[in-house]
């Protein structure tokens, strides 16, 4: 059994899905809070699954559990309260223990579709005929998706999520909608995806003006410093 999954660094499927179906919806999800959001009894649980047994086990569970948080204010000390959610902060272990809890989500994904994780990072990549009426299938996804935090006791970042259309610059795409959570997704033009910025034609000119103005105000703060 493998621990840690492989949806996990792939470039190249990105151009490849775009040139050969017209179409290639991404919905990025920024997941910096969900560390603090790990649901003991669940990651206990997928540990377990995963072949953690023992004496090994305990001393994780050992680690995680019974533990109390207080809150100080000037000269004030709140009454303390058992913490069931998250992983201690600072530790080694803390990125280890999310990709243990997040390392199922990617076989909710079928079809030729994928789910590429890059540490608290979630992206979905649809491979879609531009000729397909209705995004069906990203829209299904997207449920499962979210049904699938909601069990895990984790909460998507709404405002930080959304849907970009990746197609070649001369494929015309078919304006469709998708919903998420009752609400429209919202559908930019570009995003930032692991200091890259992709534009949803699959051209460099955003990646290139955002980077000409950080090496600018670089070189700016050198200049000063001579």
């Amino acid at each position: 059994m493998k621990l840690f999954n492989g949806e996990r660094h792939r470039f190249g499927t990105l151009y490849m899905d775009c040139t050969y179906n017209g179409s290639c919806p991404r919905k990025p999800n920024n997941d910096a809070a969900m560390r603090n959001s790990l649901y003991n009894g669940n990651l206990q649980r997928k540990l377990h699954h995963y072949g953690i047994t023992g004496r090994s086990l305990g001393i994780l569970k050992s680690y995680l559990n019974d533990r109390i948080q207080r809150v100080d204010i000037n000269d004030e000390r709140s009454s303390g309260s058992v913490v069931n959610m998250g992983v201690p902060q600072g530790s080694v272990l803390g990125s280890f223990l999310f990709i243990v809890y997040i390392n199922d989500l990617p076989h909710l994904v079928k079809n030729g579709h994928a789910i590429v994780l890059f540490g608290d990072d979630t992206s979905l990549l649809f491979k879609i005929d531009r000729h397909q009426p209705a995004f069906d299938e990203v829209k299904s996804t997207i449920s499962e998706i979210v049904e699938w935090f909601s069990i895990n006791h984790l909460l998507l970042n709404e405002s930080k999520t959304k849907l970009v259309k990746f197609s070649l610059p001369d494929f015309k795409l078919i304006d469709t909608n998708v919903m998420f959570k009752n609400e429209e997704l919202n559908i930019v033009d570009s995003t930032l995806f692991l200091g890259l910025t992709l534009d949803s034609k699959l051209r460099w000119n955003s990646h290139i003006t955002r980077l000409a103005e950080r090496l600018g105000s670089a070189a700016y703060a050198v200049k000063r410093i001579r």
